[in-house]
């Protein structure tokens, strides 16, 4: 486990304080294999001794199983996992795009969606490079700073943008970071034409992204996919194709969801 998912998932895990149950299924789904007592204090907070507690009840109904002195999840909860799985219809459907888009342009792949006020990555395709991006399926970003999160911004609503705006900060995070409520309204309108964002390293300096919108049968947004490379590897040519290529693979998978 990297320190940034670490801490990514003890600030989610932080929301279930009451629910101490949710939080130990949720270490054992994220550790997926086999962890002990310690691993998930580190990641909950939570006490050993309330966490034992727990593990044995699991044990007892089959949400885990105890292997030695460490536990994984069981019979019970993988059976679940698997429910969820078959109904995320976005990542069955956008599957053969991220793959396609991932091995034709050898870089960083993302598919995108909203969350309340944030950009929530759904899904990934590591680069095919040395040096690749620490994107974390899971994590929340800014909306307004992302080539997904302005992408799926410029097909709401004004009432909802009105309300995104009293709820959120525009931060200025890099020199081209937009901060300015005209010059956002521009943006999205901007994309809205052209079918596409782009992330100018507006969220981090040295990446450069690029996102179309994928769209449900009813016409609103359902999710972004797009490339992120390093600054330093993109080209005019590269841009173009990344452009390009994205927005073909948003139209499939918008034709795969009729």
């Amino acid at each position: 486990m990297t320190f940034e998912q670490q801490e990514m998932f003890q600030k989610r895990l932080m929301n279930y304080s009451t629910l101490k149950s949710v939080q130990i299924l949720s270490a054992l789904a994220f550790f997926k294999k086999e962890c002990g007592i310690n691993d998930i204090a580190q990641l909950t907070n939570l006490s050993n001794s309330t966490i034992h507690r727990i593990l044995h009840e699991f044990v007892s109904c089959g949400l885990a199983v105890k292997v030695g002195t460490k536990y994984q999840y069981g019979v019970m909860l993988r059976s679940l996992f698997e429910v969820i799985t078959d109904d995320n219809y976005l990542l069955k459907v956008s599957e053969l795009e991220m793959n396609r888009l991932n091995n034709l342009t050898k870089e960083t792949v993302h598919l995108i969606v909203q969350e309340n006020c944030d950009a929530v990555y759904l899904d990934k395709r590591e680069a095919q490079n040395q040096i690749g991006l620490q994107s974390v399926v899971g994590k929340h970003v800014p909306m307004y700073c992302t080539s997904g999160g302005k992408a799926l911004m410029a097909y709401q609503s004004q009432a909802w943008l009105d309300n995104y705006y009293t709820q959120t900060e525009l931060v200025r995070l890099t020199e081209t970071t937009i901060t300015d409520r005209k010059k956002m309204a521009d943006e999205l309108a901007q994309i809205r034409k052209q079918g596409y964002a782009l992330d100018n390293s507006e969220h981090n300096p040295d990446v450069v992204c690029v996102a179309a919108p994928v769209f449900f049968p009813d016409g609103k947004a359902a999710c972004t996919i797009g490339v992120a490379t390093p600054k330093y590897r993109m080209t005019r040519e590269k841009m173009d194709l990344f452009i390009a290529e994205s927005v073909r693979s948003a139209k499939a998978i918008s034709e795969n969801l009729k």
